[in-house]
């Protein structure tokens, strides 16, 4: 017997099609943190910040990505951000806002759990770093492998965190050889075009807003 569909998701967990990231500007979170010596996430903070991001009118939100602290965060604590925006979306009267998830880990088993921890909070899309750990002994295929099986396999649609030129840059950094790096093969599974124009889209706010200031300022 077939399994059920929900949102082009099989409901045994494993993808289908992933469903088209959604035009706009998704504005990435910051994560704030208290001094105490356990830094823990300053709730209080936490709260303004995503009230203030999701009243700006945009069109999605970005949690635990590169900014957002994504890998000092626990999996319990990806959780509670997500519910936490979630909870300020509908009390926002934008129950549907678009949320998007970082994912960390240095296994493929790591970032699936992440990502089906992403789900059951009720994020809606999430964003797969490559596993950097072991990182000198992997190659190109191996990569391709493993963002593959990540796409395949998530109950949610996913999205590499950097694209293209970006994203052998972020390789380099990692320590990545140069045979490694070319990882740019299109895969129907990830929401790769939409998370370029996404990126755009911030781009062409920034600039929007740099041409704005220097107005004023002449």
């Amino acid at each position: 017997m077939p399994s059920a569909t929900e949102n082009g998701v099989k409901s045994n967990g494993h993808s289908v099609a992933a469903k088209p990231y959604p035009p706009g500007v998704h504005v990435p979170s910051l994560t704030f943190f208290d001094s105490s010596p356990s830094q823990e996430i300053d709730w209080e903070t936490q709260r303004k910040h995503i009230s203030f991001i999701v009243r700006s009118g945009v069109h999605g939100i970005v949690l635990a990505g590169t900014n957002g602290e994504a890998f000092p965060l626990s999996r319990t604590e990806k959780q509670e951000l997500v519910r936490l925006t979630r909870k300020i979306a509908t009390e926002e009267g934008r129950p549907e806002l678009p949320i998007t998830l970082g994912t960390t880990g240095t296994s493929t088993r790591d970032v699936l759990a992440d990502c089906t921890a992403a789900k059951e909070a009720g994020a809606d899309f999430v964003l797969v770093l490559v596993a950097s750990f072991f990182h000198f002994a992997l190659n190109k295929d191996a990569i391709r492998e493993y963002f593959e099986e990540v796409a395949d396999h998530s109950p949610l649609p996913a999205g590499r965190f950097e694209e293209a030129q970006k994203l052998q840059y972020t390789l380099a950094l990692l320590g990545y050889p140069a045979e490694a790096r070319d990882c740019r093969r299109p895969y129907p599974k990830f929401v790769s075009k939409e998370r370029q124009e996404w990126i755009l889209d911030q781009v062409r706010v920034l600039e929007a807003e740099e041409a704005r200031l220097n107005k004023l300022g002449s």
